[in-house]
C-alpha cells in the first residue's frame, strides 16, 4: 500500500490549523470523499455554506497543489487497492452491535450513486445497442457471476441468443470468437478486476464486436475498452462486495430493452412461459388430481 497520506489523514492531520469554516468544509470532505470525487468545487461550497474560493484554500491547506488534485485523491480512495483482511477489519470497526442496519444503509448508498452515476441518456444508449445487436454476450466473473447471470437469463427471454461467457471451464474464448461487428457483448467487473474477463473484454474488441461495460465510475481498465460505460457503485461494508446498485442498474436495462423489443417479444416470452412450465417451474398439485386423491385416504 501507498505511504501517501490519504485525504482523511490530510484533513486529520492539518485541522488543528484550520480555521472554523475551513475545519467544518473539512469535516464535510473527509465524511463524503465519495461524493467530492464527483463535485465541483462549487458544489462542495454550496453544500458545506461556504465560499468556492474558501474551498479551493482549503484544498492547498490540505498538502493539494488545487482542487483537482483532491478530486483525484478521492477517487483513487474510492477505487481502493485494501486486500480483503483490511476490508474485513473495517467492517469489524463499522459495526458497533448494529450489522444489519449498517449493511443496509450501504446497499441503499450504493443504489442511489449508481443512478446518479447513469444519466438517462446513457441507459437509453446501452438499451438501443442491445436491442440492435444479433448476439449479446454477457462476459463475468467470479463475484460478478451474480448480476451477470440475471442479466443474461432476463436478455435472453427478450433478445434469443444471449449467452453468460464465464471463466472455468475453458471455453470462454471458443464462444467468444463467433462475435463479429454486429454482435455485442457486456463485461462486468469491479475492482479487484479478473484478469480474464478484462482479456476476454480485450479479445471481442478486437474481433470488432462492441462493448458495453458494467463498472467502477473511477479507474477501471474496463471503461478505456469500451464503446460505452454503465458505473455502478459496488463498495460492501466489509471484503464482500455489494451487487444492490449493480442489480438495480440491470433491471432499469432489462426494462429498456424489453420496451424497444415489445413488437418481438411477446412470441419469445410466450415460448418461454411453455417450456418453463412443463420443464423448469415446480407446480403445484391442486385438489382433485391423482396425487391429491391418493391423499384423501390418509386418516385425519
Amino acid at each position: 500500500m501507498s505511504s501517501t497520506p490519504d485525504v482523511r489523514q490530510r484533513v486529520e492531520a492539518a485541522f488543528p490549523r484550520l480555521s472554523a469554516r475551513k475545519r467544518e468544509a473539512a469535516r464535510f470532505i473527509a465524511a463524503n470523499t465519495d461524493e467530492v470525487a464527483f463535485l465541483t468545487a462549487a458544489d462542495v461550497a454550496r453544500r458545506v455554506g461556504v465560499s468556492e474560493s474558501l474551498i479551493v484554500r482549503l484544498t492547498r491547506d490540505l498538502g493539494f497543489r488545487g482542487y483537482t488534485d483532491l478530486q483525484e485523491a478521492c477517487q483513487a480512495l474510492m477505487r481502493g487497492q485494501l486486500g480483503k483482511v483490511d476490508l474485513f477489519e473495517r467492517g469489524v470497526s463499522l459495526a458497533h452491535g448494529d450489522e444489519v442496519n449498517v449493511v443496509v444503509r450501504r446497499d441503499l448508498q450504493n443504489i442511489r450513486a449508481t443512478m446518479r452515476y447513469n444519466s438517462t441518456e446513457t441507459i437509453e444508449r446501452a438499451a438501443d445497442m442491445l436491442a440492435q445487436a444479433r448476439r449479446v454476450r454477457v462476459i463475468a466473473g467470479r463475484t460478478s457471476a451474480g448480476p451477470g447471470i440475471i442479466l443474461a437469463i432476463y436478455l435472453n427471454e427478450l433478445l434469443g441468443d444471449v449467452e453468460l461467457v464465464t471463466p472455468g471451464f475453458g471455453d470462454m474464448f471458443d464462444n467468444l470468437r463467433k462475435l463479429g461487428e454486429d454482435d455485442l457483448a457486456i463485461a462486468i467487473s469491479f475492482s479487484h478486476y479478473t484478469k480474464t474477463t478484462i482479456d476476454a473484454a480485450r479479445y471481442v474488441k478486437a474481433r470488432g464486436c462492441k462493448l458495453v461495460a458494467i463498472t467502477d465510475p473511477v479507474g477501471s481498465p474496463l471503461a478505456q475498452i469500451a464503446d460505452l460505460t454503465l458505473a455502478a457503485e459496488a463498495k460492501g461494508v466489509s471484503f464482500a462486495v455489494s451487487h444492490a446498485g449493480v442489480v438495480v442498474l440491470t433491471n432499469v436495462l432489462i426494462y429498456a430493452v424489453g420496451l424497444r423489443k415489445r413488437d418481438t417479444v411477446r412470441h419469445l416470452l410466450r415460448e418461454a412461459d411453455e417450456v418453463f412450465h412443463d420443464y423448469i417451474y415446480y407446480e403445484r398439485r391442486s385438489r382433485g388430481t391423482a396425487a391429491a386423491r391418493s391423499d384423501s385416504s390418509l386418516p385425519e
